[in-house]
């Protein structure tokens, strides 16, 4: 009873919304055809131009007065002076990054070099530790087993 309900409540919800979403669509179409009745439209050849020209108006910037040749080749040398600086700048940055490129890959080097001799050292102090320990021992094994061995196939089981 409960799940027909909602189901109910649910579906008649949903309509509300589809019919008021329809109702504000018609209002919106019908409002712009009462536009478009007292418009013309562009695709109507007697409408005229579509676009009005805007009166002629001063530039805003007008008043502005230019700069003299003069000032105009001053004003250029002092640029390329600046990016000459720049340029001889990005130069020398250049070198020292690749200059410390170099310094770290070689350090890297030396480093991989004494982590792996350091693992070097650490198995075989293991190793000695392992052996040396009270608890190795040593398995015992019988010596006509390995003359067994020694005879038969490698991987087949010994014969009884």
């Amino acid at each position: 009873m409960k799940k027909l309900l909602v189901q109910i409540i649910g579906s008649s919800v949903l309509l509300g919304l589809m019919a008021g979403s329809v109702a504000l669509h018609y209002a919106h179409i019908s409002a712009a055809r009462e536009m478009g009745a007292t418009a013309t439209w562009a695709g109507d050849p007697d409408s005229g131009p579509i676009i009005e020209i805007a009166q002629e108006r001063p530039s805003p910037l007008a008043g502005l007065r230019r700069p003299s040749e003069s000032a105009r080749d001053g004003i250029e040398v002092q640029t390329v002076a600046a990016m000459q600086l720049v340029l001889e700048e990005l130069r020398d940055l250049r070198e020292e990054n690749q200059s410390l490129r170099t310094q770290m890959r070689s350090e890297a080097d030396s480093l991989r070099d004494q982590v792996s001799e350091f693992n070097r050292d650490i198995t075989e102090l293991q190793f000695r530790v392992d052996s040396h320990s009270e608890s190795f021992r040593p398995l015992r094994v019988a010596p006509d087993r390995f003359a067994r061995r020694e005879a038969a196939h490698p991987l087949l089981p010994p014969k009884r």
